[in-house]
């Protein structure tokens, strides 16, 4: 069984967590699986796209009756030409009983690019129970992305 390491900030304790077959799945195709201290996951995901073709670089199965809220930074590389876009982005996602929605609009705090960029997309959405972040390139060429957060979530009386 594949686990990861859970850290209680508050006492220091540690405790080893079981992945659920998805997240054994993802792992294997190279996806890092994320660490969690007390409700904070930090999660980190790479990918590279070829041509304007949209590709997931992130999803996550939200757990019911729990609100979630994600500080992300995203650093996307042209391959070819060295080209470089950032994107600092908060996301509030819920889970009631049924699907997962996001809370009010995704807001980029910060979005810095080099000339040639703009058009390459970052969209952060839900798909039936997941939080999902989609990414598009440009035609023609090797995009390489990197992303990095962290996402603390609450369930009340709960985990």
């Amino acid at each position: 069984m594949t686990s990861r390491i859970v850290v209680n900030v508050s006492s220091g304790e540690t405790q080893s967590e079981d992945l659920t077959p998805a997240e054994v799945s993802a792992n294997s195709a190279g996806v890092v699986s994320p660490l969690v201290y007390d409700n904070t996951i930090r999660l980190s995901a790479r990918l590279r796209t070829t041509n304007a073709t949209p590709a997931e670089l992130y999803r996550a199965t939200l757990a019911q009756r729990t609100g979630y809220r994600a500080s992300l930074t995203l650093i996307a590389v042209d391959a070819g030409n060295g080209a470089v876009r950032t994107i600092e982005a908060r996301v509030t996602a819920k889970r009631l009983t049924g699907s997962a929605l996001l809370v009010g609009t995704p807001v980029a705090v910060s979005d810095q690019q080099d000339a040639g960029t703009s058009a390459w997309a970052i969209t952060a959405a839900v798909s039936g129970t997941d939080f999902v972040v989609t990414v598009t390139g440009a035609a023609g060429r090797n995009i390489d992305w990197q992303l990095a957060g962290d996402v603390v979530s609450f369930t009340p009386g709960g985990r």
